[in-house]
């Protein structure tokens, strides 16, 4: 668990989409909850982030709240400004999109650098397995805190599997799994060492 780590630890509840998932992440001590109304209309995902930020803080916990994919236009920043003020989040996220071209992609990184100068929030790209590594850093300059690759975890752990398949004369799908954990390991530990080095 995490309070028998030997280093800082905060478990998170991701993509909370519902009021009572928040609850039960708070009623079981997470001190940090997401709730992702990305997908709804824009009032209705201010509306409820709002509900949940003050479920949130009155369970002495942060929020983070999901504006949508990355802004590819400075026009847009507006109503990033205006979520932010009438919801009230600690964190904001944004999502890079499956069909997000590069260009947008740089100039959604550009933008959050605005974004964190003057709100000094900090900042979490969703789906950011799709962002090169030079974005990565770049993304970490303009403010981004949290780095969600959740998709690169799940090519570890198909490519893992599918070698295994290949090799494993005893046919034993716990010598797979056990062999697919200690990959997914070792590129998490990469991606942390990434993470972490100076810019």
């Amino acid at each position: 668990s995490a309070k028998k780590a030997s280093v800082p630890i905060a478990v998170h509840l991701n993509h909370g989409r519902s009021m009572e998932i928040i609850q039960q992440a708070l009623q079981s001590g997470l001190l940090s909850v997401m709730f992702d109304g990305s997908r709804l209309p824009y009032e209705d995902n201010i509306r409820l982030t709002s509900q949940a930020k003050i479920m949130a803080h009155e369970a002495g916990a942060e929020i983070e709240g999901e504006f949508g994919p990355l802004c590819t236009r400075e026009e847009e920043l507006v109503r990033v400004f205006d979520f932010l003020n009438r919801t009230g989040i600690d964190i904001l996220a944004f999502s890079v999109g499956k069909d997000q071209l590069r260009s947008d992609q740089i100039k959604g990184i550009e933008l959050l650098a605005v974004i964190s100068q003057k709100t000094g929030l900090p900042l979490v790209l969703h789906g950011a397995s799709r962002l090169p590594d030079f974005l990565l850093k770049q993304a970490i300059c303009s403010g981004v805190r949290k780095i969600n690759v959740h998709t690169d975890l799940l090519h570890a752990l198909k490519n893992s599997l599918l070698r295994e398949m290949k090799q494993d004369v005893t046919n034993d799908p716990l010598v797979w799994l056990s062999k697919a954990a200690k990959d997914i390991q070792l590129l998490v530990e990469q991606r942390i060492r990434f993470f972490a080095a100076p810019v």
